[in-house]
């Protein structure tokens, strides 16, 4: 069996890159990362703090980035690689959630609707991923 025929390689793939380009975006120039997210309402946010935060988020997406790249050849599925998918499930899930509520309130920024879009759809794999036992499972 070819490696990347595996349950769970391409969606740890694409969270891996997208993790570590955000996270990258969010450690190097995190001022264009926030005027690109929140649009024109981002000048009036860019104070210290708020950069410190999102490079500190940056750091966090950095990481999760490569442990998704480490773990996109492993097993994953049903009790296989439970932890992995479980942390990329709650914190895709949360995303969503919050950034539900986010539009729900009239927060009205392309970048927030696009990063809720992507989100949603990577919750959604998570879910399938955590709560599926892989069919190579059945073979071990």
């Amino acid at each position: 069996m070819r490696r990347h025929a595996r349950a769970g390689y391409w969606s740890m793939l694409l969270t891996a890159w997208l993790l570590l380009i955000a996270g990258l975006g969010l450690l190097v120039v995190p001022q264009q990362a926030l005027a690109l997210i929140a649009g024109s309402g981002a000048a009036a946010a860019q104070t210290p703090l708020t950069m410190i935060l999102l490079q500190l988020l940056g750091a966090v997406y950095f990481g999760f980035g490569a442990m998704n790249w480490m773990a996109r050849g492993q097993i994953l599925g049903g009790i296989y690689g439970r932890p992995i998918c479980l942390g990329n499930l709650f914190h895709f899930a949360a995303g969503t959630i919050l950034l539900a509520i986010n539009i729900a309130t009239g927060v009205e920024s392309l970048g927030i609707l696009i990063t809720a879009a992507v989100y949603l759809v990577l919750c959604l794999i998570f879910i399938r991923l955590t709560f599926r036992m892989p069919s190579i499972a059945e073979h071990l």
